[in-house]
C-alpha cells in the first residue's frame, strides 16, 4: 500500500537530514563541478531534480533505483543548456466552438485535465510541493492562449539580491503579463468583433486574464506556487431544485462556430502580417511600438484608457515633417485612414480632435470643458484600432512586396505617412505605386 503523500514527503525529508544525504549531494557537487557548475549551495537543487526527475517516485511505487541509471540521467540534466518553458494565459469570459487553433507562434486552446495533470507535474507536486497542487478540473473549464518559450537553463539562484535592494534599469511595461504572451495579444486586439455583427465590445465587455501558468521542465528548480484559480471572477452557482450544488463558469460570449471560425481566419491574417512587418526590422519597429501602447489602453482603467489610444494614435501617425500643429497632421492622417468614405473621413478627424482636447486636458491639469463618459473610451479604443488595423495592412502588403523584389528599397516610416498630408488620398498601395514605380500594383 503506498504511503499518503504527506507520510512520504516526512519520509524523504527525514532522509535528507541523513549523513547518507550530505555524501550524495557531496558526490553530486563533484559531477557538477566537473561539468563547470559551482559547486555552492547544492542541497536545493538537488532535491529538487531528486523530487522532480522521479528518482523518489521509484521507491513510492515498488521500484528500486539504479544508481548507475540515475547517475546518467542526472548528467544528461546537467549538461542541457536550454529549459522549454510554456506559457498559459486563460481567456476567461469567451468560449470557443473549437478546443484548439493553432496560429504558428502560439495557440488558443482548452486543454484536458490529464494534459494539465502532465504539463504541471501534479503527481510530483501533491506529493513533494502541496503550494504548487490544485484541482486541475476547474482550469479546463476555460480557453488558454499557448505559448513557448526557451531560456537559459541555470542550476542555483537566478535572482539577484543587490538588484531586489538597489533597483535597476526601468523598463517600459504595457501589461501585467509577461511580454511572450503580449506578443499574440497583438493579434487579438486587433479583432473587431463587431464587424462580425455581435456588437459586443470583446476585451471592455468579457475577456479576463487573471493570471498566467507558467511550467518550466528545469528539473532543478522548486515549482511555482499552484494558478490561483480564486481569481477567476465568472462563476456562477448551479442552482437545482432551489438548492445550490455546485458552481460552473458564467462567460459572457461564446461564440457560435461561423463566428470562431472568422475569428480563427481573422487572427492567423493578422499574425502572418506581423511577422512580416517585422522581418522589415528596424524602420517598421514603431508598428510594434504603437501595439504596445494601444495593448496598454485595453489593460488601462478610465481616462488612462483614453491617453492610452490616443498615444498609440501617435506612435502610428505622428512625425516632425510637416509644417502644421502636431493636432492638425494627426487629425488629416485619421482622416486619409478613411478617405473612402468623405463622411466617415470627416468625422474620424472631427472625432479625434474631440478626443484630443481631453487628452491635453488632462495631461497638462487643465479642468474639463465637456463631460466624459464611458462612449469617449469606447470612441478612443475603436479609432486606435482601426488605425492600428490600416497600417498593419499597409506595412505587410509593402512587405510582402519586398519579398517578392518589387520595391526597389523599403520605404522609411515617414515616406509612408507624409503621402496622405500632400495627397489627401487613403494611404494604400494605389499612391505608394506612384512614389515607388517598381510597385506594379
Amino acid at each position: 500500500m503506498l504511503p499518503t503523500p504527506a507520510a512520504a514527503r516526512d519520509w524523504f525529508e527525514e532522509f535528507e537530514k541523513d549523513s547518507t544525504w550530505d555524501r550524495l549531494v557531496q558526490t553530486c557537487a563533484h559531477i557538477l563541478g566537473e561539468e563547470g557548475h559551482s559547486k555552492r549551495n547544492l542541497g536545493g537543487p538537488i532535491r529538487n531534480w531528486m523530487r522532480r526527475g522521479g528518482t523518489y517516485l521509484s521507491p513510492l511505487g515498488g521500484v528500486q533505483p539504479k544508481p548507475v541509471e540515475v547517475a546518467e540521467a542526472l548528467l544528461k540534466d546537467v549538461r542541457a543548456t536550454e529549459d522549454r518553458v510554456v506559457l498559459l494565459a486563460p481567456l476567461e469570459g469567451i468560449g470557443f466552438t473549437k478546443t484548439e487553433m493553432d496560429f504558428g507562434d502560439f495557440q488558443i486552446l482548452q486543454p484536458k485535465a490529464e494534459q494539465l495533470e502532465v504539463l504541471l507535474g501534479m503527481l510530483v507536486n501533491r506529493i513533494f510541493y502541496p503550494h504548487a497542487a490544485t484541482s486541475t478540473k476547474r482550469l479546463t473549464d476555460h480557453w488558454y492562449i499557448r505559448c513557448e518559450m526557451r531560456k537559459d537553463r541555470k542550476l542555483g539562484p537566478t535572482y539577484d539580491p543587490l538588484a531586489l535592494v538597489f533597483g535597476g534599469p526601468v523598463l517600459p511595461e504595457y501589461t501585467h503579463l509577461p511580454p511572450r504572451i503580449e506578443a499574440p495579444l497583438k493579434s487579438l486586439i486587433l479583432w473587431d468583433e463587431q464587424r462580425y455583427g455581435l456588437g459586443i465590445d470583446f476585451w471592455i465587455e468579457f475577456v479576463s486574464i487573471p493570471f498566467v501558468i507558467v511550467a518550466q521542465d528545469n528539473p532543478f528548480k522548486a515549482l511555482r506556487p499552484a494558478p490561483p484559480i480564486g481569481a477567476f471572477r465568472f462563476y456562477q452557482p448551479i442552482i437545482i431544485d432551489g438548492q445550490e450544488v455546485g458552481e460552473e463558469p458564467g462567460r459572457l460570449i461564446d461564440l457560435a462556430a461561423e463566428d470562431t471560425v472568422r475569428f480563427e481566419v481573422f487572427i492567423r491574417k493578422v499574425t502572418v502580417q506581423l511577422q512580416k512587418i517585422r522581418s522589415m526590422g528596424e524602420p517598421w519597429e514603431f508598428v510594434d511600438h504603437g501595439l504596445n501602447y494601444l495593448l496598454k489602453g485595453f489593460f488601462s482603467d478610465g481616462l488612462d484608457q483614453l491617453i492610452r489610444h490616443i498615444v498609440a494614435l501617435e506612435a502610428f501617425l505622428g512625425g516632425k515633417d510637416s509644417d502644421i500643429s502636431l493636432t492638425e497632421q494627426l487629425s488629416k492622417r485619421v482622416a486619409a485612414i478613411y478617405s473612402g468614405d468623405s463622411g466617415r473621413s470627416e468625422a474620424a478627424s472631427k472625432e479625434f480632435k474631440d478626443l484630443y482636447k481631453i487628452r491635453c486636458a488632462l495631461v497638462h491639469g487643465r479642468p474639463f470643458k465637456a463631460e466624459v463618459d464611458s462612449d469617449h473610451l469606447w470612441r478612443a479604443r475603436k479609432l486606435a484600432r482601426t488605425v492600428a488595423i490600416r497600417i498593419v495592412d499597409i506595412h505587410s502588403q509593402l512587405a510582402e512586396e519586398a519579398e517578392k523584389g518589387r520595391l526597389t528599397r523599403i520605404p522609411k516610416r515617414e515616406e509612408i505617412l507624409s503621402m496622405p498630408d500632400a495627397e489627401g488620398v487613403r494611404a494604400r498601395l494605389g499612391w505608394l505605386s506612384r512614389v515607388f514605380p517598381s510597385l506594379d500594383t
